[in-house]
């Protein structure tokens, strides 16, 4: 287990990180995830690296009025 500091919070909270790659639902979610890709095609693609590569590429994006920005903050997985 490792544990992180988050130094942006306040009170600086620790967070426990689990490895869990041997559970069951992690084979599961490979297995499913993989069978969607096999039989989805999607044209688009939207990830990134990190904050700073997250930034960089909204710099450059051309927005117009009928355009919305959509972000998830995932909480307890």
């Amino acid at each position: 287990m490792v544990i992180q500091i988050k130094i942006h919070k306040p009170g600086n909270p620790i967070r426990p990180v689990v490895n869990n790659i041997n559970a069951p639902a992690y084979k599961i979610y490979k297995y499913i995830v993989n069978k969607l890709n096999e039989n989805l095609k999607l044209e688009h693609q939207f990830t990134t690296k990190n904050s700073i590569s997250l930034a960089e590429d909204l710099t450059k994006l051309k927005v117009n009025g009928n355009y919305r920005m959509l972000t998830y903050d995932i909480k307890d997985l």
